[in-house]
């Protein structure tokens, strides 16, 4: 997502895209700049990723709608970058103590219907050339 774009918007259409008023973006904004200051201070090579676009990645995925890899895909970057990038503006957020996280997504640890479904072991019916029927049974456990 443009940044541009973003600064054009509507308040209410903002934070329909976003999840956060656009005070609060900028707050968050200023509270990474100071971050990535203090972090840049000790060397080290210069981010891909903007710091607006770094709290885009962290507020759609606290969204919990989209994946650390389809965002990646998303904003061309790696996962491990997204991981990453997530992983620092959380941190840097809970830091200034203006802002917490309630919760963290149960992404890994609730199993769908589907996966569900698909635990128990399943029998497979297969005959072979001479025409026996062989039955095998197959743990599909994830």
């Amino acid at each position: 997502m443009n940044i541009f774009t973003l600064r054009k918007m509507k308040e209410k259409d903002f934070k329909r895209v976003t999840g956060v008023e656009k005070k609060a973006f900028y707050v968050m904004l200023k509270i990474l700049k100071h971050a990535h200051e203090k972090k840049k201070a000790k060397g080290g090579r210069k981010n891909n990723l903007s710091l607006a676009k770094q709290l885009l990645i962290t507020l759609e995925y606290l969204g919990g709608d989209f994946s650390y890899l389809r965002i990646a895909h998303l904003y061309g970057v790696s996962e491990a970058t997204c991981i990453r990038t997530y992983r620092f503006v959380k941190r840097s957020l809970i830091q200034s103590g203006k802002f917490y996280f309630p919760y963290e997504p149960n992404r890994l640890k609730t199993k769908t219907h589907f996966e569900e479904k698909f635990e128990e072991e399943i029998e497979w019916d297969a005959i072979d050339n001479n025409g026996v029927t062989n039955t095998t049974t197959l743990s599909n456990k994830f």
